[in-house]
């Protein structure tokens, strides 16, 4: 493939292969898919036009659109051996809207293209009746861009972040245990209430005692407070 730059990716992208089979045309795929930023011009042209018909020879593909071309090859009576035909692939980046362009408007692209296109050969090969014929699966695999590896001072960080991390979820477990013992600690004390009465009246006494004399120091210290201020008046 004699290319400075790559638009297309196609399966195959060194021969085409056609099963054998006396007094029959006999198709095969031609896979394209456009890997460039911009809409993609291709065409397709072979050095045998006689035998072999491009459907469709040339066209237009959108961004990331993938096609299926099928290159029909005419009736043969005999098994001719090995064969000379090529086909060439052409691909060039367009401003034209696929979607839009006429097939004129792609025409007057590939006779005004000037040098900077794609172009990639590919061989014929007709296979021989010993030689099972089997269909290619397409896989397109898109370039994937390697990551940048850490460096060492944010692997670091990171390790810092993991060790802070730790230190704050072992905090929260031993609050969560001590939260867990007092709450065992209340029920445990509300059933020994419910078992003893007299136990639970006498606690409740206590406290209505405590609070008694909490409520009476508050209202003298209001009224000495009153008291204090009439006599400074």
């Amino acid at each position: 493939m004699n290319t400075e730059r790559v638009f297309l990716m196609m399966i195959p992208n060194k021969e085409l292969e056609f099963e054998f089979i006396p007094g029959t045309t006999v198709t095969t795929s031609l896979n394209l898919k456009n890997i460039h930023t911009t809409p993609v011009a291709f065409k397709v042209r072979t050095t045998a036009p006689k035998s072999y018909l491009v459907r469709p020879s040339q066209g237009i593909l959108f961004p990331g659109e993938a096609k299926e071309l099928s290159i029909i090859m005419q009736p043969l009576s005999e098994h001719p051996g090995e064969v000379s035909h090529r086909f060439l692939v052409q691909a060039i980046p367009t401003q034209l809207n696929p979607a839009t362009c006429s097939a004129q408007d792609v025409n007057d692209l590939w006779n005004n293209a000037k040098e900077g296109s794609q172009s990639t050969k590919l061989g014929v090969a007709i296979l021989s009746e010993k030689r099972s014929f089997q269909p290619r699966t397409t896989v397109y695999i898109d370039p994937v861009e390697p990551q940048p590896k850490p460096s060492t001072e944010k692997v670091e960080e990171m390790k810092n972040q993991l060790h802070d991390q730790e230190i704050y979820n072992a905090k929260l477990e031993e609050q969560q245990n001590e939260l867990e013992a007092r709450l065992r600690k209340l029920n445990d004390d509300q059933k020994r209430r419910e078992f003893d009465p007299k136990r639970s009246t006498t606690e409740t006494a206590a406290k209505g005692f405590g609070l008694f004399h909490v409520l009476m120091c508050l209202i003298a210290g209001i009224i000495v407070g009153y008291l204090s201020s009439v006599n400074k008046t």
